[in-house]
């Protein structure tokens, strides 16, 4: 007996990293639409449930498929910019970029005292 898409659980929230401040999931899912751009409705379904927005809205294969996806998490300001789509080689996926608002910390400086071993008298 064979299982759909829908029934095979991918994810869930509650299996994240708490520390974790945003969350980001980019990659081949591989699941083409019937006909024409876009993603498998199947899959936009299973984003749905987790507040996820799948953010490529153009070709990613040469097959004229959206196969690559960049998602996160409707509350996740992440990306600063849409994702841009470029073929680059012989591949027949096509490279998906964005660039990303993430917030260093600055590290503290931390100053070490210590005595020059050579000069203890043991």
């Amino acid at each position: 007996m064979g299982r759909k898409l829908g029934d095979v659980p991918l994810w869930g929230r509650e299996e994240w990293d708490p520390h974790l401040t945003w969350h980001l999931l980019c990659g081949d899912f591989n699941c083409p639409r019937d006909n024409g751009t876009g993603i498998n409705a199947a899959v936009a379904d299973i984003f749905t449930p987790y507040n996820m927005t799948q953010h490529v809205d153009v070709a990613t294969h040469n097959s004229g498929h959206t196969l690559d996806l960049m998602v996160t998490s409707d509350d996740d300001n992440i990306l600063s910019a849409r994702p841009s789509v470029k073929s680059l080689c012989s591949s027949d996926h096509y490279l998906v970029s964005s660039q990303l608002r993430l917030n260093r910390d600055v590290p503290v400086p931390v100053t070490y005292m210590y005595r020059p071993l050579r000069r203890m008298d043991i």
